[in-house]
């Protein structure tokens, strides 16, 4: 997972739904020294990728993380490591394990229902093989010309690639299938799209959980929006409403704890309070 500070509350709501369900096999990747120095501080796994900004924009400096972020993703594939991308407010409630066992390429989850927004970064599993390494360069020479991480990725997929469906990807009716796709050129790669009903994108109304997710990763919460530019706080208010908000309110006031776990014993609830 990769953030910068004005999201550290986000991110340490993803940690703390990780923590619950068992899972602490993760790294987190600061975009800017403020994170950096704020989590090593509370001894967190957190590696140093501070992101140059240019211009002030919130468009320039996504660009910029986006890119340096599937450059390094991409060099820890190339060494033999399977890579699961986690967006911070793409709240896990579920171990993984099951569909990462899939002997597939490319997990991914739903994005938009259009050639070009289908597959989403923002909870995205690729194997090391060698399809991977040889689609991985191809995507990122793209997304530097078109500056958007879905946008590239997508479009390699859908017209480079040629990616055949077992079913319609499009097609609400199968929005609650695991849908499994093969490239029609090279690189030879099978891509699995998961669910609506594991990976929740669309119809997030609190009580709509079906009890099979594994991540909530909503576009809206009722009528709270939850896309990319919303602040922290909206994402709080969203998440809140379907009890996936954690973080303590004063969590800002723990300090220089004893270790990592203590300090996440310290700042995470057992149950969201809206």
């Amino acid at each position: 997972v990769m953030a910068s500070a004005n999201w550290q509350s986000v991110l340490l709501n993803w940690i703390c739904r990780l923590e619950q369900i068992g899972f602490v096999n993760y790294i987190v990747l600061a975009a800017d020294e403020e994170l950096y120095q704020s989590l090593s501080q509370v001894k967190a796994p957190v590696f140093r990728f501070s992101v140059q900004r240019k211009g002030t924009s919130w468009s320039a400096f996504h660009e910029q993380l986006w890119l340096h972020r599937w450059r390094l993703m991409s060099e820890v594939i190339k060494r033999g490591y399977d890579v699961l991308h986690s967006d911070a407010d793409a709240v896990w409630i579920g171990d993984p394990s099951a569909i990462l066992n899939l002997q597939v390429d490319i997990i991914a989850s739903r994005g938009s229902p259009e050639p070009d927004w289908l597959l989403c970064m923002g909870y995205v599993y690729i194997r090391s093989t060698p399809s991977t390494l040889e689609f991985l360069p191809r995507f990122i020479k793209h997304l530097v010309k078109v500056k958007d991480d879905q946008r590239a990725f997508n479009l390699i997929m859908s017209f480079g690639l040629k990616v055949a469906w077992n079913k319609d990807p499009f097609d609400g009716k199968n929005y609650k299938d695991v849908i499994v796709g093969s490239t029609m050129n090279k690189p030879q790669m099978q891509i699995v799209l998961l669910p609506n009903t594991i990976a929740r994108r669309f119809g997030c109304a609190p009580g709509s959980m079906s009890g099979s997710e594994i991540v909530v990763h909503c576009r809206e919460v009722g009528d709270v929006g939850m896309t990319q530019k919303e602040s922290p706080d909206t994402k709080a208010e969203g998440l809140s409403k379907l009890g996936l908000w954690v973080l303590r309110n004063g969590w800002k006031d723990e300090t220089n704890p004893s270790s990592w776990n203590s300090y996440m014993s310290a700042i995470c609830r057992q149950k969201s309070v809206p």
